[in-house]
């Protein structure tokens, strides 16, 4: 039997064989997506782990952000400084590519913090800034707005503005490779109170040690400086100060007027005319400054370091009289190998450095071969170092070198009598009514200071004081206010007092040396 076969089957046939037989299978598209840890908190230096969680991929190209790259399928990425990194992936299969991104967060180890008041400030207000940054060792600062930095100080000083307006403030706080940056708006407004620094000087020119008056027209202003240019110390603080010069010559005197922040200065030139010191001169009497007093005593009953005692001798006595208000020792001896008697205090010692001594003393009757008068420098087992007055006549003697008796147009002792004794870098110095008559070099023999009353003589002394010597390398040409000058010249008064009488005895603190 013959078999056939229906077109229709043929054609079933190919189709099925043709189908079944083509090797090519379909390609999926892969998915990309990852996850790091740790998620957040991370700093410089940090190990960051990238999880690949793609699908269908076979090729993994990751972009760190920072110009690293990998391409490992789950890597891990070290961040070397703070900031956002836009972390990508690429995953490939058999041509296919899927790209995802994600921003990761590395936190600065820095964190800049400060302050700065007062906010708003005035137009030359002085600025006062707090530094709160942690974790920092350097900082730069831009006050001003302008991109530069103007200091580098963990707190900065002495900054102000000179126009108003409105200023970013920028603190960067800087620890190796990490750093933060803070800002904070600065508004400064105009000074509420203007200052002018005004003054004019009469008379100009001017004498040597006349007194200037100075006359302040100054506005806006409730404090002042005065200053002579080439010095650094204040003149004086006064509105209206009177002031002279010790020399002649041409100065700048200089005025800072202030209120508040608010502050101005103004220059004028002085011309002195006449003489005057061009140096320090320690012979001349207003050669050197003085401090303020290490002893002083008037004899009044009022000085805390208490009144000198009375008591008396075979052949003298020495008494105070507090009525009179001044300091009377008699010797009434006249025996030749009597004379010598050194009658010193010792309520204080003088000074280790440069210093001077000044009293006011008279002798009020004749006072015989030997004279009496000022003893220093004292050793009180020698007694040495005297100034001594006999009739119209002085004496000096220092350490045993002797000027002789010399005659004196001030006349007789009986009068009162300002005596000077000046210790300055190793020499002595004598001054007699502020009037130089005598040096001698000295030396290092005692710290005492008192008087000698030989025989047949008799001493008042009005008042006795001992100030320091303050040093200067500078010339005597700066100016001095009038109120130094009138206290320097009146520091001993040599009032005309009779002598009423004994007063009654204190307790002990001078001593007598036969």
């Amino acid at each position: 039997m013959k078999k056939s076969f229906s077109i229709f089957g043929i054609i079933a046939m190919i189709i099925f064989i043709a189908t079944s037989c083509d090797p090519r299978e379909e390609t999926k598209k892969p998915t990309a997506s990852f996850s790091y840890l740790p998620a957040s908190g991370i700093e410089p230096g940090d190990v960051v782990t990238f999880t690949n969680t793609s699908t269908d991929f076979q090729n993994s190209e990751w972009n760190f952000g920072d110009g690293n790259v990998s391409v490992g399928e789950s890597p891990t990425h070290k961040y070397e400084e703070s900031g956002q990194y836009e972390v990508s992936l690429i995953v490939e299969n058999k041509g296919l590519k899927d790209q995802t991104s994600q921003t990761v967060y590395v936190e600065s180890s820095v964190i800049a913090c400060f302050t700065v008041s007062p906010n708003p400030a005035m137009v030359g207000e002085e600025l006062f800034f707090t530094n709160c940054s942690e974790g920092a060792d350097s900082y730069e600062w831009d006050i001003n707005s302008d991109g530069k930095i103007d200091s580098h100080d963990e707190i900065p000083k002495e900054f102000y503005f000179t126009v108003e307006g409105k200023f970013n403030v920028t603190l960067k706080a800087i620890s190796g490779e990490s750093s933060d940056e803070e800002v904070h708006e600065l508004v400064v407004v105009p000074a509420e109170d203007e200052v002018t620094a005004c003054f004019t000087m009469s008379p100009n020119p001017a004498a040597v040690d006349e007194d200037v008056y100075f006359t302040n027209c100054s506005e806006g202003a409730d404090s002042y400086e005065w200053y002579q240019i080439g010095y650094d110390d204040i003149i004086s603080t006064d509105k209206d100060p009177i002031l002279y010069f010790p020399a002649a010559g041409t100065f700048e005197m200089k005025l800072i007027a202030k209120s508040g922040s608010s502050t101005d200065e103004v220059i004028n030139q002085i011309v002195i005319e006449g003489g005057g010191s061009t140096g320090t001169d320690p012979a001349d009497y207003w050669g050197v400054d003085w401090g303020d007093a290490i002893y002083f005593n008037n004899f009044d009953g009022t000085n805390s370091s208490g009144e000198w005692f009375e008591d008396s001798g075979d052949y003298w006595e020495a008494y105070i009289d507090i009525s009179s208000g001044y300091y009377t020792m008699i010797d009434n001896s006249t025996a030749s190998d009597l004379y010598g008697r050194y009658y010193y205090t010792n309520a204080a010692d003088l000074p280790s450095g440069n210093w001077e001594l000044e009293t006011s003393m008279r002798n009020t009757i004749d006072n015989g071969i030997y004279g009496s008068g000022l003893m220093f420098g004292l050793d009180p087992d020698v007694g040495n170092n005297r100034f001594k007055f006999k009739n119209d006549q002085y004496y000096v003697n220092v350490y045993g070198n002797a000027s002789g008796w010399t005659s004196t147009s001030d006349g007789y002792f009986e009068d009162w009598n300002k005596l000077t004794v000046r210790n300055y870098e190793g020499v002595y110095y004598f001054f007699l009514n502020e009037v130089f008559i005598y040096s001698e070099d000295a030396q290092d023999y005692g710290n005492k200071f008192g008087f000698s009353i030989d025989q047949n003589t008799h001493v008042d002394v009005d008042a006795i004081g001992v100030w320091p010597i303050i040093s200067s390398s500078k010339s005597n040409t700066q100016v001095v206010s009038k109120e130094k000058k009138d206290r320097a010249k009146s520091r001993i008064n040599t009032p005309r007092k009779p002598n009423t009488g004994k007063a009654g005895n204190n307790s002990m603190n001078t001593k007598l040396l036969k």
